[in-house]
């Protein structure tokens, strides 16, 4: 599988976090594959929808963030390392 150009398995497995019930070895034979133009670009989308949802969010919620005073926190966007 491939991320952000990455293509080593084990390194993308060291992005996994370390309270998986596997171990880095199994993880990292879960994500070597084949990965496709087109997969690469189904997961671009697919981050690219969530990313534009998370925004969306954060419209919706900047009234109630002002209002309160509170938005430090509130809702914290993430940032995927992997999506390009």
């Amino acid at each position: 599988m491939m991320f952000a150009g990455e293509t080593n398995a084990m390194r993308l497995a060291k992005l996994g976090s370390v309270h998986l019930k596997c171990s880095r070895s199994d993880l990292a034979a879960a994500v070597d594959g084949r990965v496709t133009a087109h997969h690469r670009f189904l997961i671009d989308h697919h981050f690219g929808l969530i990313e534009e949802l998370e925004w969306r969010v954060g419209e919706v919620l900047t009234p109630y963030h002002a209002d309160t005073g509170s938005g430090h926190g509130c809702l914290q966007m993430k940032r995927y390392p992997f999506a390009s």
